[in-house]
């Protein structure tokens, strides 16, 4: 089974907006090959965007991240905890259904506490000036070690409740 059959995308639109509201995180439903499935953003903060609608910048801070994820041990009920190439924090849920994986919940765009933006890596990348990503970075918001555990509590039991709902 896939992700997209699991639940309708509308549902999962849903659940991103969630979580989006709940924690700031731009949330977003990954399938098994790394593809979201659905066109919901809503941005953790400003410098994102930018980085996003650069192509180099997309390439070089936002698509490593997957072989980040993928490079961390594949558990059950285990979130992955990284940083994208710019500092910023990703978490990564991933879905099982029985033993089989079939995508992820991933939430990214906050700062772990004592974290920072890394604007020689932006800068490079996008060709915003040390200034501009200064500008854009400020008010990101900071995550302690035990807010970044409770967010991915949460995102484990919206999970199980879709999983255990959604049985087939």
């Amino acid at each position: 089974m896939k992700m997209s059959n699991l639940i309708p995308t509308e549902q999962w639109i849903a659940l991103e907006q969630e979580l989006n509201e709940r924690s700031g995180f731009n949330c977003c439903i990954i399938d098994e090959v790394g593809i979201r499935i659905t066109a919901y953003r809503n941005w953790a903060n400003p410098l994102c965007p930018k980085i996003r609608r650069d192509a180099k910048g997309l390439a070089e801070i936002c698509a490593q991240v997957p072989s980040a994820i993928e490079a961390l041990p594949l558990k059950r009920n285990e979130m992955r905890l990284t940083t994208c190439a710019a500092g910023l924090l990703v978490i990564a849920m991933p879905i099982f259904l029985g033993t089989d994986f079939v995508g992820y919940l991933g939430c990214c765009g906050l700062l772990p506490s004592g974290g920072r933006i890394d604007t020689l890596k932006v800068g490079l990348a996008t060709g915003l000036s040390a200034q501009k990503i200064e500008q854009l970075s400020k008010g990101i918001e900071r995550l302690n070690p035990k807010e970044i555990d409770a967010a991915g509590e949460y995102l484990k039991r919206r999970l199980e409740d879709i999983l255990t709902r959604n049985k087939k």
